[in-house]
C-alpha cells in the first residue's frame, strides 16, 4: 500500500503497487481497478503513487509512468492525462503529488519533470522546470510533495530542497541544505509537509524533522539520536 484517501461518504480508496482498490462504506469486500493495457477508459498503469479527492468528490490518481487518471463520480471511466511530446500536456508521467486550488484547478508534481498547473475547464497545462540560468525557477524537477497554503504552494523535492511558490506573482523561493550553515535545511530531500499556524513541519529523508518558523524564517532541527529514547 502506498497511499490512502477517504471521501465524504466514507469510501476508502487504496493505492498500491498493483492497482487501485475501493472499499465502499458499510461493505466488507474491495472493488479492484486494474490496468487493461489499453486506452479504453481503464487504468494505464497499476503502480499508484498518489491520490486526491477534489471538491466535487471525484478522484485523481497519480501513477508511475501512466500519468494522471481522473475517475468520474460514477466510478466507471478513467480519463487520462499524460505527457505527449510537442503538445500541451503533462510534463512527465511519474506523478507524485496533487494540490487543489480554491477554484478547483490542480497543481501536479512529477518525479523528474517538474511541476504542472492544470486548468480543469480548458484542459491546458502550464509546466515549471528547473532552469540553471534562471534565477526565478523551481530548484529541482523531482517533486515529492505539494502543500497549498492559501496563495503559497510549498514544494518538497528530492536533492533540491524546499521551494515556496507565490502563486499570484510566480516568484519562487528555495530553502536548501548548506553544510556550513547549521540554520539551513537539514536535508535537501523533502518528502512531507504540514502547516500549523506559523510553523511549517518538514519531513526530510536523511535529516530528520525540521520546523520552519514562517514569522521569523528560522529553522529548528529534530534529528534522530540513537542514544536518546525520547
Amino acid at each position: 500500500v502506498r497511499t490512502l484517501k477517504v471521501n465524504d461518504a466514507g469510501d476508502l480508496w487504496v493505492g498500491t503497487f498493483d492497482g487501485l482498490n475501493l472499499l465502499k462504506a458499510g461493505h466488507q469486500s474491495f472493488i479492484r481497478y486494474h490496468s487493461t493495457g489499453n486506452d479504453s477508459g481503464g487504468l494505464l498503469d497499476n503502480s499508484i503513487r498518489s491520490l486526491l479527492i477534489d471538491r466535487s468528490g471525484s478522484l485523481w490518481v497519480g501513477t508511475y509512468y501512466g500519468g494522471v487518471h481522473h475517475l468520474d463520480e460514477r466510478y466507471s471511466h478513467f480519463a487520462n492525462y499524460r505527457h505527449v511530446a510537442s503538445q500541451n500536456s503533462l510534463s512527465g508521467n511519474v506523478v507524485s503529488s496533487f494540490a487543489e486550488t480554491l477554484n478547483g484547478n490542480l497543481w501536479i508534481g512529477t518525479e523528474g519533470a517538474g511541476l504542472n498547473y492544470l486548468n480543469k475547464k480548458t484542459g491546458r497545462f502550464i509546466s515549471y522546470r528547473a532552469e540553471i540560468d534562471e534565477q526565478n525557477s523551481i530548484s529541482g524537477n523531482n517533486v515529492k510533495k505539494l502543500l497549498l497554503d492559501q496563495e503559497d504552494l510549498w514544494i518538497g523535492t528530492f536533492r533540491a530542497g524546499l521551494n515556496r511558490l507565490e502563486t499570484q506573482t510566480g516568484r519562487f523561493t528555495s530553502y536548501r541544505h548548506q553544510p556550513s550553515n547549521p540554520a539551513s535545511l537539514a536535508s535537501d530531500n523533502v518528502y512531507g509537509l504540514h502547516r500549523e499556524g506559523d510553523l511549517l513541519w518538514i519531513l526530510t529523508f536523511g535529516g530528520g524533522l525540521d520546523i520552519l518558523d514562517l514569522a521569523t524564517g528560522s529553522i529548528l532541527h529534530y534529528p534522530h539520536d540513537p542514544e536518546d529514547n525520547n
